[in-house]
C-alpha cells in the first residue's frame, strides 16, 4: 500500500512602509533615540532601543508557517554623531534593593556586524475567528555601532509562505481590525442568534447577583451579556490552577462572537 500525500504550498505577499518625516532622533546626553509615535520599543537589556512594529497577517486557517523572507526594500542610509540608547532591564520602584545599572552589551556596540541581524522576523501564530494569525515583529533598522551608520528601510515587500491551510469565512468582522490585509478577510452571511454572548463576566458568588444587574442592562443597551460563576468553570474545565481553567474557557469563545470579558471581582475574589 502506498500512501500519497499532497501538501499545497501558498504564499502571502505584503508591503510594509513608513514615513521617514514620523521618524524622530531625541539626545539625551551622550545618546540618541530613536521613536516612531504608535510603535513599540526593542527592550533587550544592553541592546540599541530601537523602534519596532508588530504586523498581525490573516492567513487561512491552519495554515503552517514555513519561512518568511523579504524580496524588496527601500532603504536610505545616514551617519549619526552619538551613539544610540541602550535598554535597561525592567526595575520594580517599590523594591528597597535597587539593582546595580545595566550597561550596553559590548559585544554589539564594539561589532562591526549590522544590528539587529533580521528587520523582520516570525514571532509566533494562533487561531482567530476562522484564521491562522501570523504575527511578525518588523524593526526597520540596522545599526552598525563602530562606524556609527544607521540603514533605515521605509519600505520593505515580504512573502511568508505557508503550507495547507483551510479558508474560511470570518463569524464576525472583529479580525478585520487588528491584521495588515482586511481585503484578504471574507465574512460569511450566516444570520447568527442575538441571545450569542458578546460580553460576558465571570465572577464568584454572592457577587454575581450584583453582576446580573450589569448584564441586564447591557443585553438592553443592544449587547447581549452573560455571567459565568467561577465554580462552574472549574467543573467543566481542566487547568493546572484556576487562572488555567478560566483561560481555557476563553479560548473556546473564539468563534462564538464575544468581544468583551470583564473579570468581575475584590482582593478574595477571582
Amino acid at each position: 500500500m502506498i500512501l500519497i500525500l499532497f501538501i499545497l504550498s501558498a504564499k502571502y505577499i505584503g508591503q510594509l512602509d513608513f514615513d521617514l518625516n514620523q521618524l524622530q532622533f531625541i539626545q539625551s546626553d551622550s545618546f540618541i533615540k530613536l521613536r516612531i509615535p504608535g510603535w513599540e520599543i526593542t527592550d533587550e537589556p544592553g541592546a540599541p532601543e530601537l523602534p519596532a512594529r508588530i504586523v498581525k497577517v490573516g492567513l487561512p486557517y491552519r495554515a503552517l508557517i514555513k519561512s518568511i523572507e523579504i524580496i524588496a526594500s527601500e532603504k536610505k542610509e545616514m551617519e549619526l554623531n552619538s551613539i544610540i540608547s541602550y535598554a535597561s532591564p525592567p526595575v520594580i520602584l517599590s523594591c528597597k534593593d535597587m539593582i546595580k545599572l545595566f550597561g550596553k552589551n559590548r559585544k554589539i556596540y564594539e561589532s562591526s556586524k549590522p544590528y539587529p541581524e533580521r528587520i523582520l522576523y516570525f514571532k509566533g501564530t494562533g487561531t482567530f475567528d476562522n484564521h491562522q494569525i501570523c504575527e511578525l515583529v518588523f524593526i526597520p533598522f540596522q545599526y552598525l555601532p563602530l562606524t556609527g551608520k544607521l540603514i533605515i528601510y521605509h519600505s520593505i515587500k515580504f512573502a511568508i509562505n505557508y503550507e495547507d491551510g483551510n479558508p474560511q469565512k470570518a463569524r464576525n468582522g472583529i479580525v478585520k481590525k487588528f491584521v495588515v490585509n482586511p481585503e484578504d478577510i471574507q465574512i460569511g452571511t450566516e444570520i447568527f442568534d442575538q441571545k450569542q454572548i458578546r460580553y460576558l463576566i465571570i465572577t464568584e458568588s454572592p457577587m454575581d447577583t450584583v453582576f446580573w444587574r450589569l448584564a441586564h442592562w447591557k443585553t438592553k443597551k443592544g449587547i447581549p451579556a452573560q455571567v459565568r460563576n467561577l465554580n462552574w468553570i472549574i467543573n467543566n474545565y481542566p487547568g493546572e490552577d484556576n487562572a488555567a481553567r478560566i483561560r481555557n474557557y476563553l479560548k473556546t469563545l473564539l468563534d462564538s462572537g464575544t468581544v468583551y470579558v470583564l473579570l468581575g471581582g475584590d482582593v478574595d475574589y477571582i
